[in-house]
């Protein structure tokens, strides 16, 4: 059989799978976006909805905009809407307005991964702004700022007796941490993963409060900008304490699963075939019959000569 006569099938019999999907008896709403094909700019923003408790998908919308997201809700009827108690997403403000007007008894918890991912940023942005400035270039292998790029990245709490080491002699080069201002980078860093270390909200806020002195003392532009991002976001961030640690992990994990089945398909060009694929393998409960055993031949007994 041919290729469209099978996924004609496929779209009369899967599209009738996905058109019930809905938010209905969902309390915890994840958001995120990917990008789904690199061609036609306009187009090639992807936004996943994610029930973040029973880990399955939602929806898949077609851009990135909050007029998206505000169209996708108000297909949904008040009192389901009233039923989500967190909405968890990364901090783009796109979410913000459509998820407060549609949403207003929902606590809004802004991801820790990305939160985290902004400060390992300000490092890199450190790290390779203090290259140039000394040596003109970026770094190259030898460079004791560019051997310790993966070092900044890890956790403290992660760091060997080895990578400790390295930071020092990096810091101290005369070619490496010049002005202490990788070293302050990495502190805040780690102020900030502090943060989201606390027990309880009273004492994150405690710990959010070292995070701006640390940040307005340090003085460094790209310190500073992340902590007006965060002072932005500061309800959202403390959220995460309130709700027993909600994170958008599992909305992030399926962008893997994306990332495979557009290889599969070598890509798609309708965002329509691309939205059925991806909820018909991830959306769908499939029901598989068990297979029945294949009664094994009986082994013949060696012959005796």
């Amino acid at each position: 059989m041919s290729w469209p006569t099978i996924w004609a099938a496929v779209v009369e019999y899967g599209t009738l799978l996905v058109n019930g999907l809905s938010l209905e008896g969902v309390g915890q709403v994840g958001f995120d976006e990917h990008r789904w094909r690199d061609a036609w700019p306009e187009e090639k923003w992807a936004m996943v909805v994610r029930d973040l408790a029973a880990g399955r998908v939602v929806d898949v919308l077609q851009g990135r905009s909050s007029q998206g997201i505000s169209a996708f809700l108000d297909a949904h009827d008040p009192d389901v809407l009233a039923a989500v108690e967190v909405v968890s997403f990364d901090p783009w403000r796109g979410y913000l307005r459509p998820v407060r007007t549609h949403l207003p008894g929902a606590r809004i918890v802004l991801d820790c991964f990305h939160v985290i991912r902004l400060a390992n940023q300000v490092v890199t942005e450190v790290r390779r702004r203090t290259q140039w400035e000394i040596l003109g270039r970026r770094g190259r292998k030898g460079d004791p700022l560019y051997g310790i790029r993966h070092t900044l990245l890890k956790a403290r709490e992660r760091l060997t007796e080895r990578d400790h080491q390295r930071l020092t002699a990096a810091w101290t080069h005369p070619d490496g941490d010049r002005w202490d201002e990788v070293r302050c980078a990495w502190w805040t860093k780690e102020h900030l993963r502090d943060v989201y270390g606390a027990s309880t909200v009273a004492e994150a806020r405690r710990r959010l409060d070292v995070f701006y002195a640390w940040a307005d003392e340090v003085n460094i532009d790209e310190v500073s900008r992340l902590a007006r991002t965060v002072r932005l976001w500061e309800p959202e961030i403390l959220a995460y304490h309130t709700t027993g640690g909600v994170s958008n992990g599992r909305t992030e994990a399926f962008n893997l699963i994306i990332e495979k089945l557009r290889r599969l398909g070598h890509g798609y060009r309708s965002f329509t075939n691309y939205r059925l694929r991806l909820l018909l393998h991830t959306a769908v409960r499939w029901h598989t019959p068990p297979t029945v055993k294949i009664r094994a031949r009986t082994r013949r007994p060696p012959m005796i000569a």
